[in-house]
């Protein structure tokens, strides 16, 4: 029988954690150790943790200062013992039987199960996304990999990104958090950690039964990720560092493909989230998917907003840039400011995107460029791009 080290990355989590420690110590497997990191809370969560300590030998607690949950997994996959690693949030729990019907499947390098999505006791519902079966190495490239990050039938991730619906090989889970650590990002970590890994994984073991309950957050009440400032800044982070660990896998063509999705798809759950609210900040997206990165572009505008989107592009390279201009400019002597709108007339060029704030000036901005010769279809600006958002 496999020792299993299970890690709970607390913080704040005082009115469910006494559920998902009780679950967990409960399992019908019982070859475990718990091993839970306390991530700063200001709460009474460590205290909850310790008084489990010093009443279960299988209990061990770490106390840290918050530096957030990829962290705490780390610290909590440092000291387990088990060669078999996985996670439970703190505000989550389990079936009795989870590890032991799991555990049973078989020795893999990763182990997934299905879970629920728990609103109430009145709401809830299953979600399982790969067929019942062993994957091969063989069979995790024809069936995985080309849909793992984002399969076109079912609008998202064709493998869920949750650590937790998982059972790891240590080195290998170790090894991938210790990478993704470094972003300290919230949302998407889960996503940092899991689809390189997958690129390394040998064997895959895939039940489709649902023993994980993943509580949801009551309708109204929206994530914390999702009202930071900083969201669409950690998003491109994120975009970033799976295009960079994507670059050199025989794959990176259909990753890079899927990564495109997710991270429209990212994008636009922010909006749809706000989408009743005022904010400012969808106008700072750059529309990275009206162009490729052959496309041809004229960025226009060298306010606040031109400077965004010119600062975004030369990060992520989601087209070239080949002339940047400003009616403001009486700048013509080189590409890295902005110039003359005069010199449009002498670019080759595939699309001139419009970068202003104000729908009125934009307006006039195309009209102005149509009577230079610039086709009407060849023009992007913000309108139409919040248009495409909705």
């Amino acid at each position: 029988m496999q020792f299993l080290s299970v890690i709970v990355p607390v913080y704040n989590t005082e009115k469910y954690l006494t559920k998902c420690i009780e679950s967990i110590l409960h399992q019908t497997y019982q070859n475990l150790e718990l091993i839970l990191v306390d991530d700063g809370s200001t709460d009474n969560s460590g205290m909850i943790c310790d008084k489990y300590e010093k009443s279960d030998c299988r209990v061990s607690v770490i106390h840290t200062s918050n530096k957030g949950p990829l962290s705490a997994r780390l610290t909590g996959v440092k000291q387990a013992k088990g060669n078999s690693i996985t996670f439970v949030d703190s505000d989550d729990w389990i079936c009795a039987d989870t590890y032991e019907k799991v555990m049973s499947l078989g020795e893999a390098d990763v182990i997934s199960f299905g879970i629920i999505r728990y609103f109430s006791e009145e709401k809830s519902y299953k979600d399982y996304r790969l067929e019942d079966r062993r994957y091969n190495r063989d069979m995790i490239e024809s069936l995985i990999i080309p849909q793992m990050l984002w399969n076109k039938k079912i609008g998202t991730c064709g493998i869920d990104s949750s650590l937790c619906t998982k059972i790891f090989r240590k080195e290998l889970i170790q090894k991938y958090i210790r990478k993704a650590e470094k972003l300290r990002i919230y949302y998407g970590q889960d996503v940092a950690v899991l689809y390189p890994l997958l690129l390394e994984t040998n064997t895959l073991i895939n039940s489709i039964q649902c023993y994980y309950f993943h509580r949801q957050r009551p309708q109204g009440v929206i994530w914390p990720y999702f009202e930071d400032e900083a969201y669409f800044d950690k998003v491109y982070k994120l975009y970033t560092y799976l295009k960079n660990e994507f670059q050199e896998n025989k794959y990176q063509p259909v990753l890079q493909e899927q990564l495109d999705k997710y991270y429209r798809y990212s994008i636009e759950k922010k909006k749809n989230i706000f989408d009743n609210v005022e904010i400012s900040t969808d106008e700072e997206v750059f529309p990275y998917w009206r162009f490729d990165a052959c496309s041809r572009v004229i960025l226009y505008g060298a306010g606040m907003l031109g400077k965004k989107y010119k600062e975004i592009n030369d990060k992520y390279q989601f087209c070239n840039i080949v002339l940047w201009v400003d009616q403001a400019s009486n700048l013509a002597d080189g590409s890295s400011m902005p110039q003359a709108v005069e010199c449009i007339q002498d670019a080759d060029y595939d699309a001139v995107l419009i970068a202003v704030r104000n729908s009125f000036v934009a307006e006039e901005i195309k009209n102005d460029l149509m009577c230079r010769g610039v086709s009407e279809d060849r023009i992007v600006w913000r309108a139409a791009v919040v248009s495409k958002l909705k």
